[in-house]
Formats: C-alpha cells, structure tokens, sequence
C-alpha cells in the first residue's frame, strides 16, 4: 500500500506499507535516501544507518526480518513534490563525493566566462573578467583588480652621452628615440684694423626612432667642438678661421656632421659659416648658420649658430665666448688698443637616448 500526504507548510510524505518475506532487501516507489526515510518494524521506529539504509528506491534492513511482520515506511518530500528533504547541516564534507561539485552549484548569477571567483575574507566574491591589455593586480583590502598596461610600456628611461662610449640596452627595453648633434664650428679670429671674425655654425640634428629588441649594444661618438680661430694685432700676427665642429653618432643608425668654423676677420669674405646636417635619421635638420663678421671697426663679437657663443662687447684682447651643445663659437672681436680677441670654441656635439618598453 502506497499513499502520498500533503501536510500545512512545506513537506509532504509518500507512504508504504510492506509484509516482511524473510529477506532484508525491500522496494519503494519513490526514491529516498537514508536521511529522508522513517522506517517502522513491527511497530518499533527504526535508526537510520545503524538499522537500515537506502539507495535510490531500495531499502536494505541489517538485520533480516521474518516473513509476515509489518514494515512501514514514510519518505519525507518538498512541499507538493517527491524530492526528500534533507535536515539541515545534515550534508557534511565527508558526505560528498570528491570532483561532484560542479560550477552550476557555485554560480554567483551575471556569471561570464573568464570571471574570477576569490575570497574576500569574509565570503567568495566574483571579479568580471577584464579587457585586452589589462593585467590581474592587487587592488584595495589584498583583493584582485584589473589595471591597464600602457600601450608599448612607455619611455622608461634616458641616457645622454656628452662623450663617447657605448650604449647597452637595458633590460626589457625594445625600442628607442635617438637625437644626434654634431659639434658646433669655432669662431673666426678678430683682426685689429678690419675688425670681427664671423661666428661658428651649429651642429646638424639626427633624430631617429629605432628598433632595438635584437641590438644589445651601440658605439657612440660624440663630434668635438671646432677649434678657435686666433686674432691678430696687425703688426704680423697671425689670424685664423674657426674649426669646424665633429661629427657625432649612434652605431651606424644615424649621424651629424659638424658645424663650420667662422671666417676670421682678416678673410676677404666674412659671411656666415654653413651649419652641419643630420644623416640616415627619420628627420635631419641643418644646423642654424653663424652671423657673418663686421666690417666696421668696433668692439663687437659676432654670434655663433644655435646654443652659441653670443654677441657681446669685448675688451682689448679678451676672446669670444664658447658655444655650448653643438653650438658655434663667437667670432673674435676688434677691442682697440691694437689687440684682436680669438673666436670662441665649438660646442661638443651630444647623443640624447630615450628608451621605451
């Protein structure tokens, strides 16, 4: 006999009636599980595990009953439905399988692939998959967050070389900006009676973005400046142009020739002197030209090209001012008193190198 009762609340039980046939394995019609069934022997309420067990719809008694004895059976159900209940913190670790846990038991709903299920210390959280370039880091409280990789990794570092040598690349370092100057020309020697040499000229530029991930290393030459042309006091001294300023590169990725040195006073032409040129960069400037020197007599210097020695009133032999960074010497200048000041020197050209990831 089999009936199935509805009762107030939140259960239901399917009942069973069987006569004892002197064995100990018995049939139901539902299924059940050891937990979720009540059994009575002869009137005498039966304890689950030690008296009886069940899988499925089979129950097996421990001991075995003798034919004719009445086993009642009561499966405890959800409410209107056949699923047996089970008490609570009646489910224990060892009760489960291992590997029978599986992701649809654990979803924390809006779930997404690539989602990430971490504690917080409290309880286990989701963390939404990130995007493309993102990385897993430690956020706020030690929990994950996704931060943003910049693109390429950035500039991370600059050398500048101001004398020759060898650049190395650092580590993780794969590519680089590189800007070359050339030496700037030295300034053009003063002569007493037909006044200022002409200024240096600057250095010309490279700049170059190169890729460097299979170059390890990169000689560097820095161009000199271009020597100083002397003044003459017109009574058989000598007067002289200004040098013209070396050429600087990186390896052989790019190069700049050097400024040209001034005219001296004494030249029958005193214009200004050329500037150098960049080589084999991605851009390549000339450098900016010198001023010519005076024709007038007076006691003024006459410029140099780019971050170069400057115009400036000059004193009875004293010499012109030096150009810096590539930049051309002043020219010398007439001072009075029968002396001639020499041009300044050329600056020393430069290797800027800026290194990105």
């Amino acid at each position: 006999m089999s009936n199935f009762l509805n009762f107030a609340g939140n259960s239901g039980v399917t009942f069973k009636s069987f006569t004892a046939s002197g064995g100990t394995t018995y049939t139901l019609d539902v299924s059940s599980s050891t937990n979720s069934l009540m059994v009575s022997i002869g009137g005498v309420l039966q304890k689950p595990v030690t008296d009886y067990t069940v899988s499925g719809t089979t129950l097996t008694t421990t001991d075995t009953i003798a034919s004719g004895i009445v086993i009642d059976t009561y499966v405890i159900h959800n409410a209107g439905g056949t699923t047996p209940i089970i008490e609570d913190n009646s489910v224990t670790t060892a009760k489960i399988l291992n590997n029978n846990v599986t992701g649809a038991k654990i979803a924390m709903g809006s779930d997404a692939a690539g989602d990430i299920l971490y504690y917080n210390g409290t309880d286990y959280v989701r963390l939404g998959k990130g995007t493309t370039g993102h990385y897993l880091s430690q956020g706020g409280s030690n929990a994950p967050a996704w931060a943003e990789v910049s693109a390429g990794g950035g500039m991370q570092s600059v050398q500048v070389f101001t004398s020759s040598g060898t650049w190395n690349r650092p580590s993780g370092i794969t590519s680089v900006l590189v800007e070359v100057k050339g030496g700037g020309g030295g300034g053009g020697g003063g002569y007493t009676d037909n006044h200022t040499g002409a200024g240096g000229a600057e250095g010309g530029t490279a700049i170059e973005f190169i890729d460097v991930s299979s170059t390890s290393s990169a000689t560097v030459t820095i161009g000199a400046g271009g020597s100083v042309g002397t003044g003459s006091d017109g009574g058989g001294g000598s007067f002289t142009a200004g040098g013209t300023g070396g050429t600087s590169s990186f390896g052989s990725f790019c190069s700049a020739t050097g400024g040209a040195g001034g005219r001296t006073a004494g030249a029958a032409l005193r214009g200004g002197a050329l500037g150098g040129l960049g080589a084999n960069g991605d851009l390549n400037v000339r450098g900016t030209p010198s001023e010519g020197g005076s024709g007038v007599a007076g006691d003024w210097s006459s410029s140099g090209g780019g971050q170069g020695g400057s115009v400036g009133v000059k004193a009875a032999g004293t010499d012109a001012a030096d150009g810096v960074n590539g930049g051309g010497g002043a020219g010398g200048a007439y001072g009075g008193g029968g002396q001639a000041g020499d041009g300044g020197a050329g600056g020393a050209g430069y290797v800027l190198v800026k290194e990105y990831k």
